[in-house]
């Protein structure tokens, strides 16, 4: 695939993986093999927990909302008492029916929408993890000048997410992490607003994402 020939760069494991430890969780829960299942417009979906979530009832530990429009439906979750208008860490699954679309183009699309908000300058993505239906990277916004105030952006705000895409014939599914804070330095990593350890589990958690068609199992 193009986008991924042309920006494929594999996470350094100095940078993000060698020496870090998952956070310690409930002795009776797993964090990196806990997932659950969403069915929609022909995929079945494979879900990792958000990276606070510490048990494995999600309904005690997380807000969510969703939104079915037809050919399109998004579901997204926040901290139990975390507002969605100010949210620090916010999960989300998306799924889009497209004929039109390649699993290149909607990555595309996808990723595109940062380089305005951040600016060339302060835009960087990392791959890490490419599959025949799919992709997983990382995208850093080390601050979002010309981001829309009103969506939690602007002059000194930073961004990382966590990002996983994918195609099941016209069916595309993204699942996605951010967490939002102040403006950051790519090589500073204690001035990101995720530790290392917890970006560290969560891109274990998105090893184990599966998307594939209705009808088989995950």
């Amino acid at each position: 695939m193009l986008v991924i020939r042309q920006t494929l760069c594999v996470i350094s494991l100095g940078l993000v993986l060698v020496g870090i430890q998952a956070p310690a969780i409930a002795d009776s829960f797993d964090a990196e093999t806990f997932f659950t299942e969403l069915k929609i417009h022909g995929a079945n979906v494979k879900l990792p927990a958000p990276s606070w979530q510490e048990t494995a009832n999600t309904e005690t530990e997380s807000e969510t909302r969703e939104h079915d429009g037809g050919t399109y439906f998004i579901r997204e979750y926040v901290p139990k008492g975390t507002s969605f208008a100010e949210w620090k860490r916010l999960f989300a699954v998306f799924v889009q029916q497209s004929p039109q679309l390649t699993l290149d183009q909607f990555t595309a699309q996808s990723v595109g929408i940062w380089r305005p908000v951040c600016g060339e300058t302060n835009y960087q993505n990392r791959v890490f993890n490419a599959t025949e239906n799919g992709i997983q990277m990382l995208i850093f916004c080390l601050d979002s000048p010309k981001g829309p105030a009103k969506y939690g952006y602007g002059p000194g705000i930073g961004e990382i997410t966590a990002m996983a895409l994918y195609q099941v014939g016209t069916t595309f599914v993204k699942i996605y992490q951010h967490w939002r804070g102040a403006k950051f330095e790519m090589d500073n990593i204690k001035s990101w607003p995720v530790g290392d350890a917890e970006l560290a589990s969560v891109v274990k958690r998105f090893a184990g994402i599966e998307v594939v068609p209705s009808g088989r199992s995950n």
